[in-house]
C-alpha cells in the first residue's frame, strides 16, 4: 500500500458519544491572608500557571495560583473581603484527565495522541471544554478510555462522574 492510500484514507470523527469522567482532580484556591480586594486578575475558563498572581488586595497581598491549571469556577467578586481560607476559586488540574466514552461497536481501535476532543455536559448546554489527546485505551467490553490536556473550559466543572457527550477528530491537516 502507498504512502498516498494511507493519507488519502478520512480518519473518523467520532461525534456526541456518550460518556463520564473518570479522573479529574478539583482543587479550592484558598486566601491565606484577609483583606479588600483592589483587582482580580482571572476568570473562568482562563489556564493559570504556578505561581500567578490571581487576586490583589489593598493591603499588599497576594492569592497566588498554587500549580498549572485550569479556573473552572470563580467564587468571589471585586466587593469580596478576604478572611484565611476564603475560598476564591475552583481549579482543575489539567493533567491526569480521563473520559470513559462507549464508541460505535464497529469502532475497535484507540484514539491516536494528538487527536482534538470537544466536551460537554449532558446536564448543562452552555459547558464547554476542548483539549487533545495524550493516550488511550480500549477495555474487553468495549469503553474507550481517553487521557486528555485540556486547553479551555467554560462554564463550570467536570468533576469525576460527570455525565459527558465528546466530540473526537483526528488533527486538521
Amino acid at each position: 500500500m502507498s504512502k498516498t492510500a494511507l493519507t488519502d484514507a478520512p480518519l473518523p470523527v467520532l461525534e456526541e458519544l456518550p460518556g463520564v469522567v473518570t479522573t479529574s482532580r478539583h482543587y479550592p484556591l484558598l486566601a491565606h491572608t484577609k483583606g479588600r480586594i483592589k483587582r482580580i486578575f482571572f476568570v473562568p475558563g482562563q489556564y493559570v500557571h504556578k505561581g500567578d498572581i490571581l487576586v490583589k488586595g489593598y493591603d499588599h497581598n497576594f492569592v497566588v495560583a498554587p500549580m498549572n491549571a485550569l479556573v473552572a469556577e470563580r467564587l468571589i467578586d471585586g466587593s469580596s473581603y478576604l478572611s484565611p481560607n476564603t475560598v476564591v476559586a475552583s481549579l482543575l488540574e489539567l493533567e491526569p484527565f480521563q473520559i470513559k466514552i462507549m464508541p460505535p461497536s464497529a469502532y475497535a481501535q484507540p484514539v491516536a495522541p494528538g487527536w482534538g476532543a470537544n466536551i460537554s455536559r449532558s446536564d448543562d448546554k452552555t459547558f464547554v471544554a476542548s483539549g487533545v489527546v495524550l493516550g488511550s485505551h480500549i477495555t474487553a467490553d468495549g469503553s474507550l478510555f481517553v487521557d486528555l490536556r485540556l486547553r479551555r473550559l467554560a462554564g463550570g466543572s467536570l468533576l469525576a462522574g460527570t455525565e459527558i457527550k465528546a466530540v473526537l477528530a483526528p488533527p486538521s491537516l
